[in-house]
């Protein structure tokens, strides 16, 4: 599930992004089964994901493999789903903290999505026409959007430099440019599994390790086990930067590995893992003066983040996915 996939801006400058995402092409074999038109695939807080947006965010991925099975498309349609539930707790959020855009600031951000429709040979009325929304609904979302933006800037301003200095030295491998490869294997764990479920499931898993260290190797047994769509790879993610201070605990865990060394079972929001470091490439060094701005830009992500997981935890989510 690479762990790109939380990463860093989720939110910032998204309506930027509005056109690519609302893309009129029928999705590739993902979701087959969607349900009437008028029904959401999440409620958030009340607040209803329509299917439309979900299958909207699936139009932005690649094609499947066509070896996939039913549960890795499942896996991957539900971390799609997340995100977008990711999206409008910290929307929610930002609405209860930060006032409405003016006027004058919403036709600017409109003139802006204009200006990127029209480099794509697309019009606003056009793109509004194929999308299925009004023009009313593409303000609201912009009007959410610069909430958003504004509680960016509010965090940026209210950091201090020592704050700064201390996230640096916390995570000097990432802003010296190494990165690790990672293998993992994953068991889906549904959203609503009640504690008995995850207890079955974990202990599935721990034999998987158990075979493992008696000699299967772990790509084998990602080939076999894994229902994460890079289970047929053998579980490989590709090299990500380290982040041993991380919010997300497969980053964490992950980051603290020795080449070779196996994890113990790792819980996160889509399942259970297994990890397996296969190499670290070293960086270069740097000094806080050199990359502050990337600094700042990773922190107040991180600030965020933390928020999210509150937010995420308090949160009353329905999920009507098939």
């Amino acid at each position: 599930m690479k762990r790109r996939r939380r990463l860093v801006q989720r939110m910032v400058e998204i309506w930027l992004c509005w056109a690519s995402c609302c893309s009129v092409a029928e999705p590739v074999g993902y979701s087959q089964t969607a349900p009437a038109a008028n029904k959401p695939v999440a409620v958030v807080n009340g607040e209803s994901i329509p299917w439309s947006d979900f299958e909207a965010a699936l139009r932005r991925l690649p094609p499947p493999p066509p070896n996939w099975t039913p549960e890795r498309r499942k896996m991957l349609e539900r971390e799609v789903l997340a995100l977008l539930i990711d999206e409008t707790l910290l929307k929610q959020y930002a609405a209860r903290h930060f006032p409405p855009p003016d006027e004058a600031t919403l036709q600017k951000r409109l003139a802006d999505l204009q200006t990127a429709l029209q480099a794509r040979g697309q019009t606003l009325e056009g793109f509004l026409k194929e999308s299925g929304i009004s023009a009313e609904k593409l303000r609201q979302e912009l009007a959410a959007l610069e909430r958003v933006r504004a509680w960016d800037q509010w965090l940026r301003q209210q950091v201090k430099e020592e704050q700064l200095r201390a996230y640096y030295e916390a995570n000097k491998e990432m802003f010296d440019g190494v990165v690790i490869r990672a293998s993992h294997i994953a068991l889906r764990v549904p959203p609503q599994a009640d504690q008995a479920t995850r207890q079955k499931i974990a202990a599935q898993l721990q034999a998987i390790r158990q075979e493992i260290q008696n000699g299967l190797s772990f790509a084998e047994a990602a080939k076999k086990y894994s229902q994460d769509p890079s289970g047929p790879n053998g579980g490989d993610l590709g090299y990500f930067p380290p982040r041993s201070q991380d919010n997300d605990p497969f980053v964490r865990t992950a980051s603290r590995l020795k080449v070779g060394e196996l994890s113990d079972i790792v819980h996160t929001e889509f399942g259970c893992h297994l990890i397996l470091v296969t190499d670290r490439k070293p960086g270069k060094p740097t000094t806080f003066e050199q990359v502050r701005d990337t600094v700042l830009d990773m922190y107040v992500e991180e600030l965020k983040a933390q928020v999210l997981m509150g937010e995420r935890q308090k949160a009353k989510i329905e999920v009507y996915l098939p």
